[in-house]
């Protein structure tokens, strides 16, 4: 497809990939990512399957296809790429950068994509640490853990955070739960509670709705 994709378009194949990644998408769970109304959302997704970036059918969940699997990771490239260059050329922090490379992406040329893999030296993750896809399409298997699921005793190091909320990555600042960090998960309260870490020899605890979030591997 040589025509150029809305930013619509592009901000509904990025939210079905993301919910794609992480389960299934809906109708009624793509126009809430968005918040649209749920008739918009099967407006633009009958618009993406006559596109044939979508496959989907009545009552049942909307799928990327080849196409627009490639597509989307174009938009993934150059956004991730984006926060990159906004944290390590801009100095951003990493709570402020979503919104603006959200903003930034649909705009820049191949050759303002192509200076800023030069600037930064082809990153491999952005500030969250998410894997950038190549030029290619292709993007790095992760092989991290949920923290959630660490038991007790465990070293372990930050290396990813799964959601791009202001507040949620200013309460991970406060506590020192950043990428790269290394901590030992001591405890992990039950019924609504905490997980009790370690950090620099000091004990802290991260609140479970957070937790869930939070990826590491062991140190």
């Amino acid at each position: 497809m040589s025509k150029v994709l809305s930013q619509s378009i592009e901000d509904y194949l990025k939210a079905i990939y993301s919910l794609q990644s992480n389960g299934k998408a809906s109708i009624s769970e793509i126009a809430a990512s968005l918040d649209v109304a749920a008739s918009s959302a099967t407006k633009m997704v009958q618009r993406l399957s006559v596109l044939e970036l979508v496959s989907h059918s009545s009552h049942k969940d909307v799928s990327l296809t080849p196409h627009g699997l490639k597509v989307t990771m174009k938009v993934i490239r150059r956004h991730r790429l984006l926060e990159t260059f906004l944290v390590e050329i801009m100095g951003y922090t990493w709570d402020e950068v979503h919104d603006e490379a959200d903003n930034l992406e649909h705009y820049i040329s191949t050759k303002f994509e192509n200076k800023m893999v030069e600037l930064l030296n082809n990153p491999l993750y952005d500030p969250h640490g998410d894997p950038i896809p190549n030029e290619n399409g292709e993007i790095l298997t992760l092989e991290d853990t949920q923290l959630m699921l660490v038991p007790p005793n465990t070293e372990v190091t930050i290396v990813r955070i799964n959601k791009d909320d202001t507040n949620l990555l200013l309460y991970l600042t406060k506590i020192g739960v950043v990428i790269n960090a290394k901590i030992k998960v001591m405890e992990k309260q039950e019924f609504g509670g905490s997980i009790i870490f370690i950090l620099n020899g000091e004990s802290r605890m991260i609140g479970l709705e957070a937790a869930k979030y939070v990826y590491v591997k062991e140190s």
